[in-house]
């Protein structure tokens, strides 16, 4: 059994709205897992979500070839 040895790094909400997109709201965030496909959190605590930045990397990539 082979063990990959990547690490997919994690990103909570402030620092993905001002890093990765560009300063949009939380709200819109939410707006965008409902209905444009956005990926969702995973809850680390009750009150800790995080984003793959992986998954939202993914996700910025084919928003950019659709537009």
């Amino acid at each position: 059994m082979t063990q990959s040895n990547t690490i997919d790094p994690k990103i909570r909400m402030a620092d993905m709205c001002r890093e990765m997109l560009g300063g949009v709201n939380p709200s819109t965030v939410y707006r965008w897992i409902k209905t444009q496909g956005f990926p969702k959190p995973k809850k680390l605590s009750l009150q800790c979500s995080v984003w793959s930045v992986a998954e939202v990397n993914e996700w910025l990539a084919t928003r950019g070839e659709a537009a």
